[in-house]
């Protein structure tokens, strides 16, 4: 199988430092034998780049330290070049199937190409990116709003008559039936749910039902947990005689990740006498991580920040370094590897209670649950983990076993593998059926 995959980052150039699940799936279809391109955006490159294996060739748009273009010139000139960039990989490569990973930052106008084009393509979705961004998309807004003004008809007219559609998908279509006014004229979605991707599937359940609640037709969408390796990152338990004080936090840097209030937290510890330590290992926005590291130094805090390089290669050494794991975000919904693959290493899990939604997530069976806003209650947790050693181990020990059953590497690829398999094979029928439905 000839492989194109679609993602917005790739490793080591991502923000999420666990999320190296794009090139763990790329990795192993090929070491099956499949044949594999990546095209992802040329964040962390001084240029773009193309090594023949991965295409960095693409420009984000309004995330990760990038401005938000949406004036029309400036917006054209970054979706032609994206669209360009990715037409030129589809016929030089001539794929099988093109894989859909993470748009997160990338004009939707991509997976309109994809979509008019006669090659089968899956979508898979880790993130919320589908139903924060497709519905705010600047450029399908600005093609697919209905009841606009006279002047923006007119100005959509000159640029439809100078070929803009013709370089650059404008129509959003459902198999051959272009979908009309899909926004109203304030850009707000008004007709999600006749928008359907022949193949898709979630990576939690989280994320499909919120899906649906927006209005888009998931009914057919499939949920596939991805995978833990257990043979990268697995580690040895933390006997309980001995203390835990080295606490650990993996996450992109920003508000929603909660990490000042882990710094709370450790403020509260210091203050109550109790020696604990706490590696933070992230990245994200330079204001938030000054703001960070102001902190940590204004309260003296035992806590160090280390900077991402080689996520892949460093996050198993890292989590055995360490004795415990905490994740404070509140978004449940996504999916989120770091606490996985922590308690895949062996560490005992704090993580905030809205992770209950998961339902691998049990409190005090393999995990402990802290409610947002709490600061003393996760101050709580990281000291009963500290002086409660045959607790822990009990903890880290349930965890470690439930992660290698319930998130196994081969087990995860070869649904995967199957998904798009069954997407090729039956292409027709599944372009088809979307024709079909109300």
């Amino acid at each position: 199988m000839k492989l194109l995959c679609l993602t917005n980052l790739y490793p080591p150039h991502i923000i999420d430092p666990s999320d190296v699940r794009v090139q763990t799936v790329c990795d192993a279809f090929k070491q099956r034998g499949d044949k594999v391109r990546v095209i992802t955006s040329n964040r962390g490159m001084g240029k773009e780049y193309d090594d023949g294996n991965i295409a960095r060739t693409l420009r984000l748009n309004g995330v990760y330290d990038r401005p938000l273009i949406t004036e029309i010139d400036e917006l054209q000139e970054i979706e032609k070049h994206n669209n360009d960039a990715l037409g030129q990989l589809i016929h030089d490569f001539e794929p099988d199937l093109i894989h859909i990973w993470s748009l997160h930052g990338l004009g939707k106008s991509l997976l309109l190409q994809v979509s008019e084009s006669d090659i089968p393509f899956a979508v898979d979705v880790s993130d919320p990116w589908l139903r924060h961004e497709f519905p705010r998309d600047p450029w399908l807004v600005y093609w697919n709003s209905g009841n606009v003004s006279f002047a923006k008809k007119m100005l959509r007219m000159g640029l439809s008559i100078a070929g803009t559609g013709r370089k650059i998908p404008t129509t959003v279509y459902r198999g051959k039936k272009e979908i009309k006014n899909l926004f109203d004229a304030d850009g707000k979605t008004t007709n999600t749910r006749a928008f359907i991707l022949p193949r898709v599937y979630f990576c939690t359940e989280p994320l499909k039902s919120t899906a649906a609640e927006q209005g888009f037709n998931v009914d057919h969408a499939e949920v596939i947990p991805s995978a833990v390796s257990s043979k990268i990152f697995t580690g040895q338990v933390l006997p309980a005689a001995e203390t835990a004080s080295k606490f650990l936090f993996v996450n992109e840097l920003n508000e929603a990740s909660r990490v000042m209030e882990v710094l709370d937290a450790m403020h509260a510890l210091k203050a109550a006498g109790h020696k604990a330590s706490l590696t933070v290992y992230g990245q994200g926005d330079s204001d938030f991580t000054a703001k960070i590291r102001n902190r940590i130094l204004a309260d003296e805090l035992p806590v160090e920040i280390r900077k991402v390089l080689n996520p892949a290669n460093d996050l198993p050494k890292i989590y055995r370094e360490h004795h415990a794991f905490i994740f404070a975000t509140e978004n449940a919904e996504p999916w989120m590897p770091a606490p996985l693959q922590a308690m895949a290493a062996g560490l005992p899990v704090i993580i905030n209670r809205a992770f209950e939604r998961q339902r691998f997530y049990e409190h005090r069976r393999n995990c402990l649950f802290f409610d947002s806003g709490d600061v003393g209650l996760l101050a709580g947790r990281m000291l009963e983990l500290m002086q409660d050693g045959n607790a822990r181990h009990e903890l880290a020990s349930t965890g470690q076993a439930e992660v290698i059953e319930a998130f196994d590497e081969a087990t995860m690829f070869d649904k995967i593998h199957d998904f798009l398999d069954h997407t090729i094979d039956y292409w027709p029928d599944h372009k088809a059926a979307i024709e079909g439905v109300a």
